[in-house]
Order: C-alpha cells, then structure tokens, then sequence
C-alpha cells in the first residue's frame, strides 16, 4: 500500500488563484512535502461587482480559465494523481 501520494490543490478566490502540489500522507491526509506552489491574481471579485446582471464578464472568465491551465501545466511535471480545488463565495453569487 501507498504510504503517499502527490495531489494538487486549487484555491480559486475572490482576487488569487493559487495552486500546491505536494506529496500527502494517505493515512493521514497530512502534507509531507511540497513541490510547487504559485498564485496569480485574478479579480473575480472586482468583475461580478461592476457587472449588473451578477454574472463574471467573459474576458475574467477567459482569464481565469488560462490561469488554471498555466498552472496544469506546470504542475504537470509532478505528475499528480488527485487533484481537489475549493472556490470563492463570488461563484455561489454570479
């Protein structure tokens, strides 16, 4: 049985999006080292809050969505085997 694995880890908030791989105790769900981290700001927030229908405008959509696969891609080398993201409040609104 494995003793760990690498997963990568997505925090998509209101101005940041940041990603962590890192290797994590199976047994107890504890980080035993990190191999990348890196964050990029975009402000989702800032955008559903000038937008009057509350909805994000497609270019902080598209700049999101080239975010998150810059960070696919240089997580990629790490070769994660499960991924987890957690997303800000802002989504549940727009």
């Amino acid at each position: 049985m494995k003793k760990f694995e690498t997963r990568a880890a997505l925090d998509i908030g209101s101005a940041q999006t940041k990603i962590t791989v890192a290797d994590v105790n199976v047994s107890s769900n504890k980080i035993v080292q990190i191999h990348h981290q890196s964050l990029k700001f975009v402000y989702l927030r800032k955008d559903l809050a000038m937008s009057q229908e509350n909805i994000l405008s497609e270019s902080i959509q598209s700049h999101l969505i080239e975010t998150l696969k810059e960070m696919r891609l240089a997580s990629a080398v790490y070769n994660p085997s499960k991924w987890m993201a957690a997303g800000t409040s802002v989504f549940r609104q727009a």
